[in-house]
């Protein structure tokens, strides 16, 4: 009896998570491949469930307090994690694999005292690297951070990343390509539109105002712009620093409040599918990312990606078609005057007809769901390998 348990150990989870790679992989992997899966977590004040008839989600311990910064934060905190995890699997001998998240003290820990102690099970590594971290870990000087980082990859049986660009940095090293495999992020099948139909509406989708999403690009990007009948909808929480900069933004350009719409967090599936379903563009102009899953669920309905060159934007956009790949390069202040720039003489294309976003939409919708289904990932070589290694 196969039983697959994947550890969450970075506090701050919520029912987001279920529809991204946290909950995603487990859910699938299990209607392909194992009698059971399970997301442990760390407890917090959250009272939810959110186990389904499909997938069980369990709290490991009770921490009140931890939040995202208390995993990267405390070494102490995540020796208890290790500890934790280790019991709960000595508890659970019907639990045959494990998947863990990032390099980290906990997943080195955690693959460590499995491999020596509790060598029948099998350990899946999904990296969850951006481009920066993936260079690092390719190149690690000789020091402890580079044994230890290879210590843990002898110590598991795969190890993924998500796009193209990682997965050729990284192969370069021997020692990690042995058991490196390109493995992207997916989404679930596309909701129906039921009659909806795509308008002029130009979306982004994220926690608006941080700096790593680059929000304050499109604001003064909006500045130059002729919107005309076109509305820019910034969907997702707002980090409380931003709120004035929004605020300093209307001020100074009080016609654009009809067109430009902050709709707050929107944690509705329904809902959410409908603005993709909605809007003809997508607009990401992330510093950088690991992958980018609300890029391929805005592709996954049809919508033409502006996308700055990081996290899946080489792997989804393959042609003209797809959308348009930003520059992304020079100093840091040149980098956001030309994504300013850019950005707007695109933009403006669109709006003024000059591109036609909506030419080859159910073909882009095609190929964006046969690379990148939740149901055609899980089915990958890779993962037909790891559920049926032996003991």
């Amino acid at each position: 009896m196969a039983s697959l348990v994947l550890f969450y150990m970075r506090g701050g989870f919520s029912a987001v998570h279920l529809k991204k790679d946290v909950g995603l992989f487990p859910k699938y992997l299990q209607k392909e491949y194992f009698d059971s899966a399970e997301i442990v977590k760390v407890g917090t004040d959250d009272k939810n469930d959110y186990s389904s008839e499909n997938l069980k989600v369990s709290d490991l311990f009770f921490e009140p307090r931890v939040g995202e910064a208390s995993f990267q934060q405390s070494k102490k905190f995540e020796i208890k994690c290790v500890i934790k995890s280790f019991f709960y699997l000595l508890k659970h001998p019907n639990v045959t694999h494990i998947m863990i998240f990032n390099v980290t003290r906990y997943s080195v820990g955690l693959a460590f005292l499995i491999k020596h102690f509790l060598p029948g099970r099998k350990i899946y590594l999904k990296l969850d690297a951006n481009t920066q971290i993936a260079r690092q870990l390719a190149s690690l000087p000789q020091s402890f951070a580079r044994k230890l980082f290879f210590r843990m990859i002898s110590c598991v049986d795969v190890v993924s990343v998500e796009t193209n660009q990682n997965y050729d940095i990284l192969r370069g090293n021997p020692f990690i390509a042995k058991k490196l495999s390109l493995v992207p992020n997916g989404f679930e099948k596309p909701l129906e539109n039921d009659g909806i139909e795509k308008e002029n509406i130009i979306l982004t989708v994220g926690t608006l105002g941080l700096p790593v999403k680059n929000t304050s690009v499109l604001l003064e990007v909006l500045k130059k712009l002729n919107l005309k009948d076109w509305k820019f909808y910034f969907t997702g929480p707002v980090v409380e620093n931003f709120r004035h900069t929004v605020d300093s933004f209307f001020s100074e350009n009080p016609k654009l409040r009809e067109n430009v719409i902050f709709t707050g967090a929107v944690y509705d599936q329904q809902k959410l599918a409908e603005l993709y379903m909605r809007a003809k563009v997508f607009i990401l102009p992330s510093k950088y990312e690991s992958f980018g899953i609300a890029t391929i669920e805005a592709a996954s309905y049809g919508d033409y990606l502006i996308l700055t060159d990081t996290g899946c934007a080489r792997d989804i956009i393959f042609d003209e078609r797809f959308g348009f790949i930003l520059p992304n390069s020079g100093t840091e202040q040149q980098q956001q005057e030309n994504l300013v720039s850019s950005i707007s003489v695109h933009l403006q294309k669109i709006i003024d007809g000059e591109i036609d976003v909506m030419k080859d939409g159910g073909e882009r919708r095609k190929m964006i769901f046969e690379k990148f289904s939740m149901e055609n990932i899980v089915k990958l070589p890779v993962f037909q390998e790891w559920a049926i290694m032996e003991n």
